[in-house]
């Protein structure tokens, strides 16, 4: 069915009007209906000399002028009311129409009622049945194959000249006129069959007109209303209809300065109107063209005023029964906003925030496909560096100046304008840095050091003078199929080489370390399965008292037993386990190890094992505790946790709430290496601290650096003044021992001028002794002390 916006009532009254319109068209052949009928008086005068004749000439004259004075009446009201509507009814035009025509048909009847009556046999009556064929023929004809109209001529027009002529046939015994008379019925008939036929006919074409007027009005309307630009081309390429918003996407003012040009044309014009330069518009135009001539896609095409319009094209053909289109249909819409929009989600995607350089993941795209581009004979160096003492910056003088300090490194990447380099922030003060391409020739060195020396420098921030440096790792790589993740770690690796012995701004990672990235690299891939296989094995330092007679408390170290590396000590594993998210798996599993032993060791003897940040960190830390004390029924009591100074400032609220919720289990709560971090003595107070280990490195040399023993006092007397029981760490010669014990404030010493690491049984032997064993000196020589008790806190 065809769309149409007219319902069937609609439809059939705009047909009636329709048709009751054309009724008053007829006024030229009126006219010369009147003429005819006014000479065929005039005729019949001449050939009877009958007066009668001007009789009817003045009658016809008079309905003549009737119906010329409705024909002027309608048109006014036509006019005046806009049509024929409900203030101007059809219904009420077609009845006065048929009132004036059946006047007419009133001077027919009589014309040729009279003639076939009186003047038989004259030419007078052949006139009259000339005058009565020709008007109901005409009738049929002109006035819409009106019903009405042709009953009523059939009835008072022309029925009575066949009665006359019967009549008079019958009188006269003249079987000829009665044929003649009777020949008007069938006439008649037939005349009013065909009236109906065309009734039809004229009825059908004027609502196809309608619906098809209804249909190209609709379609007109969605045209022009639609939200997008819509054109349409013919079968000969040429345009046949365009909408204003397409007019208006391509910059054209009038619609006739496209109606009929061809695609090709239609780009030119649009070339002329947006005034864009050649050189832009060219390859636009050549890939339009192109577009054009395949249809049934989509083209994206951004222009050179930064408008971006998506073109759809597709082939159009169809239409009702003889009516059809053949063509083509471009559909344009302004995606402009949307690209935009995109645009900044992708840039957002791809470029850090903070320093508006590229992202991680778009640094990794970039040097992905550079590597990917590489030909025989050149190579890619990479770099991973870092802020030195970025943390301190942040603790100091605040994260703003940090995030300050950040974007400063990132405007020297931005001022390195070799174009082989590629740079990005790989998250916090990580950055990346890569040269693609190198060649043999190229002086990896001078590249490297020309970058970190343009960022080494004293800045100005915030009034304050703050010098920024950064240290690196470098991998070549040479050939071979190339990893990015192995290339960042082994960058990595060379980093780390950096950070243990500051002397240059950044390092090349060696062969040498390559032996250690390959340890590293197994360590990593054989942890998780050495978690599950029990190769972590746990030993126990003792925490003597002094005089080195009895201890109450081990500190478990954890050593990893590996089938083909050996025994691995904390200070490689821990790092591992971290970086594989490993470290909370290794924890638990030392953990539960420590309980279980202590369980062994008589009731008054403790076990202190290290937790790391991220075990601090982790939401499981608390059931994971508690579950180890439930497991092996270990008094919370004789376990101790020990945490390192240095991450109390990096999570401090989260990380004192943890440690609270340990204390209140019962368990002991030590604070390792102190005096190595950045903790302030806000931090020891609120934690409420059980004991504090005093790191080796102010034991080192107090028996013979003064100054060493005087920071060595002091920090003794402020943990004994703060009620902390305090423990010395790696107490190794009796010169240290001796100085240890004048501080007469010192409760439990750990070291090997006592003991040695140490497996749970040897614990429980120990124990078990009445005296103490005489402890191997760094010297080979043994000592014996005293017999020394303290009060224990």
């Amino acid at each position: 069915m065809p769309l149409t916006t007219t319902s069937d009532i609609e439809l059939e009254n705009e047909t009636s009007r329709r048709l009751t319109a054309a009724l008053y068209q007829g006024q030229k052949t009126s006219g010369f209906g009147f003429i005819c009928h006014a000479f065929g008086c005039v005729a019949a005068w001449f050939a009877t000399d009958d007066p009668i004749y001007f009789a009817l000439l003045a009658f016809i004259t008079v309905v003549f002028a009737v119906r010329m004075s409705e024909f002027r009446r309608f048109h006014k009201a036509y006019k005046a009311f806009d049509g024929l509507n409900e203030r101007n009814p059809a219904k009420h035009w077609e009845f006065r129409f048929l009132l004036a025509v059946s006047l007419m048909a009133v001077w027919i009847g009589l014309l040729s009622a009279y003639s076939a009556l009186y003047h038989t046999y004259n030419a007078a009556t052949m006139i009259a049945i000339g005058i009565s064929f020709g008007t109901l023929i005409s009738i049929v004809a002109r006035n819409s194959g009106s019903k009405v109209l042709i009953d009523v001529f059939m009835w008072v027009g022309s029925l009575p000249l066949g009665i006359a002529l019967a009549g008079m046939g019958i009188a006269r015994e003249d079987i000829a006129l009665v044929l003649t008379g009777a020949l008007f019925i069938p006439f008649v008939l037939s005349t009013r069959t065909m009236a109906q036929t065309v009734r039809e006919i004229f009825s059908r074409s004027v609502s196809s007109g309608l619906m098809y007027e209804s249909m190209a009005g609709a379609f007109e309307a969605a045209i022009r209303n639609q939200p997008n630009g819509m054109i349409m081309f013919n079968a000969d390429d040429r345009i046949s209809v365009i909408n204003p918003r397409a007019l208006s996407l391509l910059s054209i003012d009038n619609v006739e300065e496209v109606r009929g040009i061809s695609f090709r044309q239609l780009l030119d014009l649009v070339y002329e109107k947006k005034e864009f330069d050649f050189a832009a518009f060219s390859p636009i135009r050549d890939q339009l063209t192109q577009f054009y001539m395949e249809a049934n896609q989509s083209l994206l095409v951004g222009f050179p005023d930064s408008t971006h319009l998506e073109f759809n094209l597709g082939n159009a053909a169809g239409g009702e029964e003889h009516i059809q289109f053949v063509g083509k249909v471009v559909t344009l819409q302004d995606v402009t906003e949307r690209e935009k929009a995109s645009q900044k989600v992708q840039t957002l995607a791809n470029y850090d925030g903070l320093s508006n350089i590229p992202s991680r993941r778009h640094w990794n795209e970039q040097v992905l496909q550079a590597a990917g581009s590489l030909t025989a004979g050149e190579s890619i160096a990479i770099s991973v560096f870092d802020i030195d003492r970025f943390k301190l910056i942040n603790d100091t003088m605040g994260h703003s100046t940090g995030d300050v300090a950040i974007r400063l490194v990132a405007s020297k990447l931005q001022e390195i304008k070799d174009p082989r380099a590629l740079f990005g922030r790989y998250g916090g003060d990580e950055f990346v840095l890569a040269f693609c391409g190198l060649k043999k020739e190229d002086d990896v060195s001078e590249l490297f050091d020309d970058a970190f020396n343009r960022i080494n420098s004293t800045y100005v921030i915030g009034g304050q003078k703050v010098e920024i440096t950064v240290s690196g790792g470098v991998y070549i790589h040479k050939e071979g199929d190339f990893s990015l993740t192995e290339a960042i770690s082994k960058a990595d690796d060379a980093l780390r080489k950096v950070k243990q012995n500051p002397v240059k701004a950044w390092s090349l990672f060696t062969r040498d370390m390559e032996l250690e990235h390959s340890r590293s690299v197994t360590m990593k891939a054989a942890i998780k399965d050495a978690i599950a296989g029990g190769e972590f094995k746990v030993v126990y330092q003792p925490m003597f008292s002094p005089d080195g007679l009895m201890f109450d408390c081990c500190e478990a170290l954890a050593r990893w037993e590996h089938p083909e590396l050996g025994t691995i000590s904390p200070g490689e594993f821990i790092k591992i386990a971290e970086d594989v998210g490993a470290i909370h798996a290794v924890s638990q599993a030392i953990l539960l190890q420590a309980c279980i032993d202590c369980k062994t060791w008589p009731s008054d003897t403790a076990v202190s094992v290290n937790l790391s940040t991220l075990d601090l960190a982790h939401p499981e830390v608390l059931p994971m505790v508690k579950n180890c004390l439930t497991v092996t029924g270990l008094e919370p009591s004789r376990l101790h946790i020990e945490v390192t100074e240095t991450v109390l400032p990096m999570d401090f609220d989260r990380i004192a709430k943890t440690l609270h919720s340990l204390r209140s289990l019962g368990i002991k709560i030590a604070l390792d290496d102190f005096g190595t971090g950045y903790s302030s003595l806000s931090y020891l107070n609120e934690l409420k601290l059980d004991k504090v280990k005093i790191d080796q490195s102010f034991v080192r040399n107090v028996h013979v650096d003064p100054q060493a023993r005087k920071l060595f006092n002091a920090i003794v007397s402020l943990s004994a003044e703060m009620e902390f029981d305090i423990v010395v760490e790696g107490v190794e010669t009796t010169e240290q021992l001796d100085v240890v014990r004048e501080s007469g404030a010192i409760d439990r010493v750990q070291g090997y001028i006592f003991s040695r690491p140490e497996t749970s049984e040897k614990i429980i032997e120990r124990l078990n002794v009445s005296g103490p064993t005489p402890t191997p000196l760094g010297n080979g020589k043994f000592v014996k002390l005293d017999h020394f008790r303290k009060k224990r806190r």
